[in-house]
């Protein structure tokens, strides 16, 4: 067992750093500040950390990892890996804050944000839900959309005219899409004519 000569533990605001001999620095949650803590104290960041099952407490987001990488990445430029444990949720959260923060936003992960609002309020079904956030995902990867938008575009197509055919592909594409097709009418088939125009723009 190990006895008190053996290892330490700092104890740092919302973060802890465990230290043995023999093994790397393992630092237990990364809170907002503790890239400063470390400047503070001239350590170098550690490379693995665990991330708390709950990452906001009493209304604090304590998980701020992008500050982390980019030291690693451009203020302390090395070859060495960042390791971190997390649980498989967080493992998926934590690639798209990544995604986004380094490489910006993907389209699929824009349609989402575009779309988040009408998919709060047609009031789908989990099951629905899920469907949904299929049919965004395979819209993103489709080139049927965003071809007719490009070509619109290169023939100069008017503002109203590209709002029109649009909405026709949406129309046709949500068709036979039942569980989808009954929440759709005239009105919201402009607005996903719009929130795909407006993130093919971006």
């Amino acid at each position: 067992m190990a006895n008190q000569k053996s290892y330490s533990i700092y104890q740092g605001y919302n973060f802890r750093v465990l230290k043995m001999k023999g093994f790397e620095p393992v630092c237990f949650g990364c809170p907002p500040g503790i890239v400063k803590d470390f400047g503070r104290r001239a350590e170098n960041l550690p490379s693995r950390y665990v991330l708390p099952i709950r990452t906001f407490v009493q209304g604090k987001n304590n998980f701020d990892f992008e500050f982390i990488v980019y030291t690693f990445l451009f203020a302390r430029p090395s070859h060495e890996k960042i390791t971190i444990y997390c649980t498989a949720d967080q493992r998926v959260r934590f690639k798209s804050i990544l995604q986004e923060t380094l490489f910006g936003p993907t389209f699929k992960n824009l349609l989402h944000a575009q779309f988040r609002r009408f998919s709060r309020e047609s009031g789908f079904t989990k099951t629905e839900l899920k469907r949904f956030h299929l049919f965004l995902d395979q819209l993103a990867e489709s080139r049927k959309p965003i071809d007719l938008y490009s070509r619109l575009l290169k023939y100069n197509a008017p503002d109203r005219q590209i709002q029109s055919e649009m909405r026709s592909y949406f129309k046709t594409l949500i068709r036979n899409k039942m569980w989808l097709a009954d929440k759709i009418n005239s009105r919201t088939l402009s607005r996903f004519a719009r929130n795909f125009i407006t993130c093919a723009q971006l």
